[in-house]
């Protein structure tokens, strides 16, 4: 359960962090951000539950940062923390589902309040995002592996940010997606030598290598001997 606090004062982001209680909300850990741009690639590179945004920002507003949150289809809890109490502003901030607005300076008690019932929205995104996405990816992966297959193609599927689901993937299982995607990719070459007759090239084809060469090197890589070896060690075994 991680928090994003984004302002353009330095002092400002300092005295917020000091006012939450991480271990009595639950919180694990609190990103800064001092822009749209900064909060934008932390956002892409960690995975970030409750977004606490002022408005009013050089080069982007926190308005635009929401907007961008909910373009990316992100389980993010914003709230808004501005010095302005604004109509128009409080008016688009419901427009974008905007979970509290608090105007600066805000109380501790207030703000805890608005965080906790934050983490409380956020927790059935924290229970559902793990398996699921991750099973999503590998079925996907398992799916299309015969045939070339990039980090984009695969987070558009699962709905993602191609920068947030690396991080997520490689958080959850250890891997990146490329190092899993020649994993898969070698288990599934491996059993077909074992089981089939099909040449090496067929094997490499069906495993995702019109490359016979290239095949050749990631599986001796992989296993330490060429895959005719490994298909005769096989069949010695046998």
């Amino acid at each position: 359960m991680n928090l994003l606090i984004v302002d353009d004062e330095m002092l400002e982001v300092a005295v917020i962090e000091k006012m939450i209680d991480k271990k009595k909300l639950g919180i694990d850990e609190i990103h800064k951000a001092y822009s749209m741009n900064q909060a934008i690639e932390v956002i892409q590179s960690h995975n970030i539950s409750i977004l606490l945004s002022d408005i009013e920002m050089p080069k982007g507003s926190g308005l635009r940062l929401i907007e961008w949150v909910r373009a990316q289809s992100l389980d993010i809890i914003p709230i808004f923390l501005t010095s302005h109490a604004v109509f128009q502003y409080a008016q688009k901030a419901m427009s974008l589902r905007v979970t509290e607005y608090l105007l600066k300076p805000v109380e501790r008690s207030a703000l805890e309040c608005a965080l906790a019932e934050a983490v409380e929205l956020a927790r059935p995104f924290q229970v559902k995002k793990s398996p699921e996405i991750i099973s999503q990816v590998k079925a996907y992966i398992e799916e299309n592996m015969d045939r070339e297959i990039s980090r984009t193609e695969i987070a558009e599927a699962v709905h993602l940010h191609p920068d947030y689901l690396s991080h997520f993937f490689k958080e959850k299982t250890g891997l990146s997606i490329s190092d899993y995607i020649t994993e898969v990719r070698m288990e599934h070459a491996k059993t077909l030598l074992l089981t089939t007759e099909d040449s090496i090239s067929s094997i490499a084809l069906q495993s995702g290598y019109p490359n016979i060469a290239y095949f050749s090197k990631m599986f001796k890589r992989a296993t330490g001997m060429t895959p005719s070896k490994y298909r005769q060690m096989g069949a010695v075994k046998k």
